[in-house]
């Protein structure tokens, strides 16, 4: 039996300053990832965007407990904690290759 990872590929990334080799998302959970954003952010009225830095670029490391009292939108664990990766970065790539479109006014939090 194929390891899961080689089923759907793997990318390096890079979260809290350490290289990761991970793996992909399939696109039948970025198109169910992408639906159920829309729909549980539509509803509660939270921004669908990312936490960005100063420079407007995606932050791959963990929220300071201000910065995440402030923010409204989308944290991914890596987001929250530095024992966790995931969902990685290239997901929120592939929601936007699906279509997912991202708040562009949204505010950087550092």
């Amino acid at each position: 039996m194929k390891k899961w990872a080689e089923l759907r590929g793997t990318e390096e990334w890079t979260i809290h300053g350490t290289k990761y080799q991970v793996a992909n998302f399939l696109p039948a959970q970025i198109t169910a990832l992408k639906e159920l954003i829309e729909v549980v952010n539509g509803e509660l009225g939270i921004p669908i965007q990312l936490p960005k830095d100063k420079n407007g670029v995606l932050l791959t490391t963990v929220m300071e407990p201000e910065e995440l009292k402030n923010y409204s939108g989308i944290v991914g664990h890596y987001h929250i904690t530095k024992s966790k990766l995931d969902p990685g970065i290239k997901v929120w790539w592939d929601l936007v290759n699906e279509g997912l479109t991202w708040d562009p006014y949204a505010e950087p939090v550092a």
